[in-house]
């Protein structure tokens, strides 16, 4: 998540790939907030929070549009 959990840059551009870079080595809180929110959003793919998601999914989806779960599904939330 660009400014969140990293900064991100167009694909094969060396010169916006050169500013982040920059902008990282100047900034000593930017790196400690980014560094700080990386793992904080990688618990959300934990494998059993995960697994937990999917079943609710399955359940849902057994349980069919009468139950009112026509909704849109996300794995992570």
């Amino acid at each position: 998540m660009d400014e969140h959990t990293g900064l991100l840059v167009p694909p094969g551009d060396p010169v916006a790939l050169a500013a982040a870079l920059a902008r990282l080595l100047a900034d000593d809180a930017l790196r400690a907030r980014l560094a700080a929110a990386g793992p904080v959003r990688a618990r959300r793919y934990h494998v059993a929070r995960f697994v937990d998601r999917l079943e609710e999914i399955y359940a849902d989806t057994v349980a069919g549009p009468a139950a009112g779960n026509s909704r849109p599904v996300a794995l992570a939330r």
